[in-house]
């Protein structure tokens, strides 16, 4: 198994990880870990089918808050007060 994945500081070690120090108070780390999966083939295709699927959602709900902000901001240069 590898070992715990810890975000990077930008002082070098972070000697007060998880106890505030150069962070801020109140900050917690979270200790992440990374697992390799052994995957079937259909397993994989599977896996594929969902990322691909995530990211259509994410764009098409992208590109409707996009549109929204368009609208609101065209609505402004005539006249629209925001609700």
């Amino acid at each position: 198994m590898r070992p715990p994945v810890w975000p990077s500081c930008r002082r070098g070690p972070c000697p007060s990880r998880g106890r505030g120090g150069h962070r801020g108070p109140g900050v917690k780390t979270v200790q992440a870990y990374r697992f390799a999966l052994d995957l079937t083939a259909a397993q994989e295709r599977d896996v594929y089918a969902h990322a691909g699927a995530a990211r259509v959602a994410r764009n098409w709900a992208l590109a409707r808050v996009k549109a929204v902000m368009d609208q609101r901001a065209a609505e402004r240069t005539y006249g629209v007060p925001d609700e």
